[in-house]
């Protein structure tokens, strides 16, 4: 698999701004033997947020064989600067185009 990242920066390298509020990246399927990958966020979790549940992530299928894929965020794969998303079935191999969208937030000011 293959992550691009489409903001605050564009491109394949995670160079995120620590002052992000958020993460918007692209997930590339291109073999059925890739079933996970990471997505770095840089917004350094507390052990106290992580336990609340955050950051928030939004997955939003762009092919059919995003949602025939079932991908899923497992909740032990929060970390304080990556979340790992994972493909739970063997579809979509050899697709050239985007299957999933992935959206990490930052917990909201008021509440940290």
């Amino acid at each position: 698999m293959a992550v691009t990242y489409e903001y605050p920066v564009a491109g394949a390298v995670p160079t995120i701004p620590t002052v992000a509020d958020s993460v918007v990246a692209t997930v590339i399927e291109a073999g059925d033997a890739a079933a996970t990958d990471v997505i770095t966020h840089a917004f350094g979790l507390t052990a106290a947020q992580l336990a609340a549940g955050q950051p928030e992530v939004i997955l939003i299928p762009l092919t059919p064989f995003a949602i025939l894929s079932a991908w899923t965020v497992p909740e032990a794969q929060r970390l304080l600067n990556s979340v790992r998303v994972d493909k739970a079935n063997v579809m979509g191999s050899g697709d050239a185009a985007a299957q999933l969208r992935v959206i990490v937030k930052r917990p909201h000011s008021i509440g940290r």
